[in-house]
């Protein structure tokens, strides 16, 4: 599961995309160009698609404080992590995700 750099959510938020974050993504791919590079590498694509992710409040408001400067949001983020009952998480479908399924391809095959 990756980063989709296609995506429609990484087009339109460009260098604001909450999937850059380095050091966790230190180079991020489009769906088709993760299956060739694994394809480099002797595997077979099994199966690619979208999974949903689930996202807390806190991570939205550290996003939003991220992409606005202000100091409030984080702050809230701060707050609703000291109080998990209160910092939910709820599913968003944004599909910029991309999920590959390959196997390794061997000499038997």
């Amino acid at each position: 599961n990756a980063p989709d750099a296609a995506s429609w959510v990484a087009r339109l938020f460009g260098r604001h995309w909450h999937s850059i974050v380095p050091p966790e993504h230190l180079t991020l791919f489009a769906g088709p160009a993760l299956v060739r590079l694994l394809e480099s590498v002797g595997f077979s694509l099994v199966w690619m698609g979208r999974v949903p992710k689930r996202f807390r409040f806190s991570y939205i408001l550290s996003m939003l404080g991220r992409w606005s400067g202000l100091s409030l949001f984080p702050t809230l983020a701060k707050w609703l992590e000291r109080h998990p009952r209160l910092n939910l998480s709820f599913r968003w479908p944004l599909n910029d995700n991309v999920t590959v399924v390959a196997r390794r391809v061997t000499n038997n095959e």
